[in-house]
């Protein structure tokens, strides 16, 4: 193992935390209109995935983490 592999791995291990999960989320549910529960599940499916193309266009290098991260914000959309 080489140190990129653990340097990856802990940027990894803290970017996913419960604490960092828990921020996200709340950032989120600030900024989401007041008629999101209105909404279809098929649309917000749909926006997100979007959304993972944006992320990967974003960080190409680092595809697995865009994956990760845009299905934490679907998670915490469709939570």
């Amino acid at each position: 193992m080489n140190a990129k592999f653990f340097n990856r791995f802990s940027f990894t291990t803290k970017i996913f935390s419960r604490r960092i999960r828990q921020t996200l989320s709340d950032i989120i549910r600030w900024n989401v209109p007041e008629d999101f529960e209105e909404r279809s599940i098929e649309r917000i499916t749909q926006l997100t995935s979007s959304y993972e193309d944006y992320m990967l266009t974003q960080i190409p290098t680092l595809s697995k983490f865009a994956r990760r991260y845009a299905d934490m914000v679907k998670k915490v959309l469709l939570g």
